[in-house]
């Protein structure tokens, strides 16, 4: 190739001009030259890598293929452990618990801030064992829904299990919040949804709440019943109050047996039933509406 190369070299230049100007002889000389130079880089580029290194390719390949193995091994793995241990807990067919923040509904409260546009609660974690501060820059005061996210937390006197919820509770700013036991919260603006009511009845799913009659719940007389699925003792706070100073309406009472409890609470009035027991539970609570108010389809879809 270098012959090839040289023979048109010298088809291009004459040998004539060459002799006879000694600058062109150093020119044609150089290039020449660079022309071998650069004909013998690339020959070496075409030969074979050494030995060594094609060794130490395979070598490379070959462990990269093996924790590819290992990884896709490990992944596999893991869903099937997580499978069978859903299967040994009965989990298998279980509906996933939200436990994440929603968006709520906005409600025409007479309390201020009790509504979604108005509330200035936002989002927050808290873990066991913490005091937070209501400072109303990481933590804001307003109207929340409290989700256990794992363990066993208190806040509030509330005692709250993995799923469990304690649903509309009003944190004031510059108050220290507190949480007992072991576990994490989260701390979500309250979605203000209204209860549905079937039958003139109401059955929480939730067992620590607040509701404002007119808007999650209608007004009117109720027989409250509270039972417990466990043999263990419980105790349960119900509060109703319109926060008027001085009101004659505000009434409180605690229940720590089972049997029916019947109050009345108006238009606007708040109703707060709060799981005060120091032991778990499994309580189921109804309220049936006992007046002759009409039911209004609260809730209802």
């Amino acid at each position: 190739m270098i012959d090839n190369e040289l023979s048109k070299l010298k088809t291009k230049f004459n040998e004539n001009t060459f002799k006879s100007n000694p600058y062109n002889d150093i020119v044609g000389q150089k290039f020449i030259n660079g022309v071998k130079k650069s004909t013998k880089k690339r020959n070496f580029l075409k030969k074979p890598l050494p030995i060594i290194a094609q060794v130490g390719t395979l070598v490379l390949s070959f462990l990269l293929l093996i924790s590819f193995i290992s990884n896709y091994t490990t992944q596999i793995g893991g869903v099937n452990g997580s499978k069978e241990n859903e299967q040994q807990l009965g989990m298998e067919k279980a509906t996933p618990l939200n436990l994440s923040c929603q968006k709520g509904d906005s409600v025409s409260s007479s309390i201020k801030g009790r509504n979604s546009k108005e509330n200035l609660a936002q989002e927050i974690t808290l873990k066991s064992g913490g005091t937070y501060k209501v400072d109303n820059k990481n933590f804001k005061p307003g109207f929340y829904d409290i989700i256990s996210l794992e363990g066993n937390a208190e806040i509030a006197s509330v005692n709250l299990h993995k799923g469990e919820r304690f649903l509309s509770k009003q944190i004031f700013k510059n108050n220290s919040i507190e949480v007992e036991g072991n576990g994490m919260l989260l701390l979500c603006p309250s979605e203000f949804k209204k209860e549905k009511m079937i039958n003139k009845v109401y059955t929480l799913k939730d067992k620590s709440v607040s509701y404002q009659a007119g808007e999650e719940i209608e007004p009117g007389t109720y027989e409250l019943q509270v039972t417990n699925e466990i043999e263990s003792s419980f105790y349960v706070f119900v509060d109703i109050n319109n926060y008027e100073e001085n009101s004659l309406d505000a009434q409180s009472f605690n229940i720590r047996d089972t049997g029916t409890y019947t109050f009345s609470i108006k238009e606007e009035e708040m109703l707060e039933i709060l799981n005060w027991s120091d032991k778990d539970t499994e309580l189921k609570i109804k309220m049936k509406q006992i007046d002759g108010s009409e039911e209004k389809g609260y809730g209802e879809s």
